[in-house]
């Protein structure tokens, strides 16, 4: 009778489990090797770098990388920069950071090395922004 009742014990504990298992199966508990892949994260979109600072040729390249366009502007009587080594970025719309589309636009703001050495000794500097100002309510 002892070993009538140790096969008993076993036949319970294998319905036990048998009865688990399908619950498991029934309500989508699966283990980890049969989880359906999950859906890869898109690729990030490109964010404006930060181009204040930079002379004008690697604003330029910059923009090239991200494949968006580049508005540049003086902020004198110059409406293009010769030598754009000698030009360097000093404010910039959208502000660094921002998501911008491919094929997009950023705008920047550029001194020669000469409008610069005059605002050094002494004349008047235009209101330095980092950023294009907003426009509207804030």
């Amino acid at each position: 009778m002892g070993s009538n009742s140790k096969g008993a014990g076993c036949l319970a504990i294998l319905d036990v489990l048998v009865i688990v298992g399908g619950c498991m199966q029934m309500f989508g508990y699966e283990s980890e090797p049969e989880k359906p892949s999950r859906r890869p994260k898109p690729p990030a979109q490109p964010v404006c770098p930060d181009l204040v600072g930079k002379t004008l040729v690697e604003a330029e390249n910059a923009a090239r990388a991200m494949d968006i366009q580049l508005d540049d502007e003086g902020i004198g009587p110059a409406t293009s920069c010769d030598d754009k080594t000698d030009c360097a970025v000093f404010r910039m719309s959208p502000q660094p950071g921002t998501v911008v589309e491919k094929h997009g636009e950023v705008a920047v703001t550029w001194i020669t090395g000469d409008e610069s050495a005059w605002y050094n000794r002494g004349g008047r500097q235009p209101a330095f922004r980092r950023y294009a100002p907003r426009f509207g309510p804030r």
